[in-house]
């Protein structure tokens, strides 16, 4: 819905609706993509940081070492680990080398 999208290009992306209107469909995806990167990384750095303050509060009462991602575990400590390096091929890569001559 074009209301929708308006109101997250100026609550969140911080553009007038007269920025708005002028971009492509191609440019407001390249923009919305990556404000929601940019906010999900803001949540999982302040995620981290709370680990970080609950695993210095709590390691002195440990008998046994453990690290802060064994204590407190968050969701995307398992999708870091199990997400493949996203290497390209080399024909893939030609294609879109001839894609673009």
């Amino acid at each position: 819905m074009i209301y929708d999208d308006l109101a997250f290009a100026v609550t969140h992306c911080g553009l007038s609706p007269s920025d708005f209107a002028r971009l492509t469909t191609e440019e407001w995806h390249a923009i919305a993509t990556m404000q929601l990167k940019r906010e999900e990384q803001e949540a999982h750095t302040t995620w981290e940081q709370a680990r970080s303050i609950m695993y210095a509060s709590v390691v002195p009462h440990l008998s046994s070492p453990i690290s802060a991602h064994e204590a407190f575990p968050l969701p995307w400590d398992t999708l870091r680990e199990e997400a493949p390096p996203n290497i390209m091929t080399p024909e893939e890569l030609r294609a879109i080398e001839e894609r673009y001559r």
